[in-house]
């Protein structure tokens, strides 16, 4: 595997196939990040959800009485409920889930490089990079969110930047140089990305299709809302795993087939 991944350029069947075998081997360190880092993540969405889906109800309930001016205290706090509920989930999308996403890289490329996997402590380097996740996850959102204006922009730009996580997580880039980087490993194979991404997260969609079940027989309630919310971020990492191994394989051509763990200790023995 690590011979493979470092020395040539795979193609879309083999990253899936050893992605679905990385998800595997990594079951345990997978389900302790799940437990540590999305099961948080989840229990606040519900929260947040449930909360929203209160404040619906209630406009609801006012525009179709048309009591808007009896009830313009209640509005001014549904408004403020929303804008709190928003800047609360943009938060733990900028910084929880992609901690969890760079803790789960850093486990895959323990295993690859021969290493048994520290899960805690590829769990504190992760939260480490916090507010390098936080700046850049906002520039990038800026930009996608800009670009979708006019749609093909924000669509293209997603996915030139889309492996910046993994240049901060893995590549120890820093800001507009992992956006940048990203690009640098995209560039001439945008396509072949693209199309190696909508594979990997429909694989991940008819997988999460199993968890609906509990969604129909529970309910929306907030209990059944939380575990499906935590088997969509289960299915999830599938993808993201794919993406780690991606983002390795064209690493490792950037720097000229050679594993760049060992480069940058080549690059520490010269400046020594």
């Amino acid at each position: 595997m690590r011979d493979e991944i470092y020395q040539r350029e795979l193609g879309w069947m083999e990253l899936v196939a050893r992605a679905f075998f990385e998800f595997f081997q990594n079951i345990r360190g997978i389900l302790f990040v799940m437990v540590v880092v999305f099961l948080p993540v989840v229990l606040l969405d519900s929260v947040i959800l449930t909360r929203l889906n209160a404040i619906n109800s209630f406009l609801s309930t006012v525009q179709a009485a048309g009591t808007f001016l009896e009830n313009r205290e209640g509005i001014m706090q549904a408004m403020n409920h929303t804008i709190i509920g928003s800047v609360l989930s943009m938060a733990i999308e900028l910084f929880l889930v992609p901690v969890g996403t760079i803790a789960i890289a850093k486990i895959v490329k323990q295993r690859i490089d021969g290493e048994e996997p520290d899960v805690k402590t590829a769990l504190k380097e992760a939260l480490a990079l916090g507010p390098t996740i936080i700046l850049t996850g906002l520039i990038y959102g800026v930009l996608v969110t800009l670009g979708m204006i006019v749609l093909i922009p924000g669509i293209w730009y997603s996915v030139f930047a889309g492996l910046y996580v993994y240049c901060i997580g893995l590549g120890g880039r820093k800001g507009w140089d992992s956006l940048n980087h990203s690009g640098e490993l995209v560039r001439g194979r945008w396509w072949r990305t693209a199309g190696y991404i909508i594979a990997l997260n429909c694989l991940g969609a008819l997988w999460n299709m199993l968890f609906q079940a509990i969604l129909v027989f529970g309910g929306s309630n907030f209990a059944a809302t939380a575990i499906y919310g935590f088997f969509t971020y289960f299915s999830t990492i599938f993808a993201e795993i794919g993406l780690v191994l991606l983002f390795i394989n064209r690493e490792s051509q950037y720097l000229g087939w050679q594993p760049f763990g060992e480069k940058k200790k080549e690059e520490l023995n010269l400046t020594e």
